[in-house]
C-alpha cells in the first residue's frame, strides 16, 4: 500500500476515534441534565471558625439564602472552578454523574459549584455553560476570591472542599479528580 494512503488512513481513523470521545463526553453530560438554571452571585462571605466551613449568602427569587441553612446536617461537596479552565471542564461530567448516582441512592449530599469567572460577562458565561452542560447542582458566582480564601484558598483550580455533616471542612482536593476519587472522599466524610 502507498505510504501516503497509509498516513491519510491513519489520520482519518484517529480523527474519528477522537471525535467519538468528544461526542460520548457530551452525551454523558446531557443524560443527567436539568431545567434552565441561573447563577446567583454571592453577596456576602462570613469566615468559619476553626474547622468550620465559612458561610455565604446570595439572593434567589428575591430572598436572602445562606449556605449554612441549605446544607445543615448534610455532607457538602463544594467545587471551585471556571469556564476557561480545561481540567475543571473535564471533571464536571464526573461530578454531574456522581451527584445523580448519590441522589438515586437517596444520599443526603449537597453538591455546589462556585464559578470564579471574572469580567463583565462572567455571569452570562457561567449561565450559558451550566445550561449547555446540563448541570444538576447549583452554581454560584463569586469572582473576588473572598469565598475561596474563606474556605482555605484555591491557588489553582479546580479545588474542591468536602464538608462533613457537622459543617467542618474534612478535605481539600486541589486539581482534577475522577468520579471514584470524589466518591471515596464523600464516603469518608459520611463517617465523620
Amino acid at each position: 500500500m502507498n505510504p501516503k494512503k497509509i498516513m491519510y488512513s491513519t489520520v482519518l481513523i484517529l480523527s474519528v476515534v477522537f471525535a467519538s470521545f468528544l461526542i460520548l463526553d457530551d452525551e454523558a453530560v446531557a443524560e443527567v441534565g436539568s431545567d434552565k438554571m441561573t447563577v446567583p452571585t454571592v453577596t456576602e462571605v462570613m469566615a468559619g471558625k476553626g474547622k468550620k466551613a465559612p458561610d455565604f449568602m446570595w439572593k434567589q427569587d428575591g430572598k436572602d439564602m445562606s449556605f449554612s441553612e441549605m446544607t445543615k446536617g448534610k455532607v457538602v461537596f463544594v467545587n471551585f472552578w471556571a469556564t476557561w479552565c480545561p481540567p475543571c471542564r473535564k471533571e464536571i461530567p464526573d461530578i454531574i454523574k456522581l451527584n445523580k448516582a448519590l441522589k438515586e441512592k437517596g444520599s443526603n449530599v449537597v453538591f455546589i459549584g462556585i464559578g470564579l469567572d471574572r469580567g463583565d460577562d462572567a455571569n452570562e458565561k457561567l449561565t450559558s455553560f451550566i445550561n449547555s452542560s446540563k448541570f444538576n447542582y447549583p452554581v454560584y458566582h463569586e469572582s473576588t476570591g473572598k469565598l475561596a480564601d474563606a474556605f482555605g484558598g484555591a491557588s489553582s483550580i479546580p479545588t474542591t472542599y468536602i464538608v462533613s455533616k457537622k459543617g467542618e471542612i474534612v478535605e481539600k482536593i486541589v486539581g482534577m479528580r475522577s468520579y471514584q476519587d470524589f466518591e471515596n472522599s464523600i464516603k469518608m466524610a459520611m463517617t465523620k
